[in-house]
């Protein structure tokens, strides 16, 4: 959990101003400059990626959308990878472990400060903000 802890001070400290991975989205959205905007014309979620597929598709004015294939632009899994990736596998399961403890830490303390600095993103993309956040007194 220590590790978890750190890297979520870390995160808090500098990590959304210079990693582009744990950016807020919302900031993706915004003009390059106040001169240049760039529309976006469809977003979707990964979550959701086989229905958004067609979503895309349609969007653009194609009648057609190519099938889905949620195998391509996958790893190879022979045997050898299998046991590599089971390996990550496990030690991914304990870092999300360590990072829902340390989440779920100090009255949710670090689960809110995430929820406040992606709170436009919570809105502007239709998710539902965890239990924890979703207190009067935070919002």
């Amino acid at each position: 959990q220590e590790q978890a802890r750190l890297f979520l001070e870390r995160f808090f400290q500098d990590g959304i101003m210079y990693n582009g991975h744990v950016k807020p989205q919302v900031e993706f959205l915004a003009p390059f400059s106040s001169s240049c905007g760039l529309r976006m014309d469809f977003i979707g979620k990964i979550e959701d990626l086989s229905n958004d597929w067609q979503r895309f598709w349609t969007s653009g004015g194609c009648a057609h959308a190519p099938p889905f294939r949620d195998d391509l632009g996958q790893h190879p899994t022979g045997a050898a990878m299998s046991d590599l990736f089971g390996a990550k596998l496990l030690k991914m399961n304990v870092a999300s472990s360590a990072m829902n403890g340390v989440l779920q830490s100090n009255n949710y303390a670090y689960l809110r400060a995430f929820c406040w600095l992606n709170l436009p993103d919570y809105v502007l993309f239709n998710y539902t903000l965890p239990q924890p956040c979703n207190d009067e007194e935070m919002l």
